[in-house]
C-alpha cells in the first residue's frame, strides 16, 4: 500500500504543523526547494535560528538545527 499522506489537515484533531530537526539546515532547504518548491524565512527563537517553511503562501512547517544536546549517533 502506498502512503497517501494526510488526507485532512488544518481541521480540529488533524495535522496542522510539521517540524524538522537536522544537522544541515541549508541542505534541507536546498532539497525541499528542488523537490517541492518550498520557500523559507528565518527568525530568531530562544537565541537560535528557526526557519519557517512556506508552501502556497501558507506557513506549514519549521526547521531547526540540531545542537550539541543531540547525541552524535543521532543522524
Amino acid at each position: 500500500m502506498a502512503h497517501k499522506g494526510a488526507g485532512i489537515v488544518n481541521e480540529p484533531g488533524t495535522l496542522c504543523w510539521n517540524e524538522l530537526t537536522t544537522r544541515d539546515v541549508e541542505a534541507a532547504k536546498s532539497f525541499y526547494t528542488a523537490a517541492l518548491g518550498w520557500d523559507f524565512r528565518s527568525m530568531e527563537m530562544d537565541g537560535s535560528e528557526y526557519t519557517i517553511v512556506t508552501s502556497g503562501g501558507r506557513d506549514v512547517a519549521g526547521i531547526m538545527a540540531m545542537d550539541d544536546s543531540f547525541p552524535a549517533e543521532v543522524p
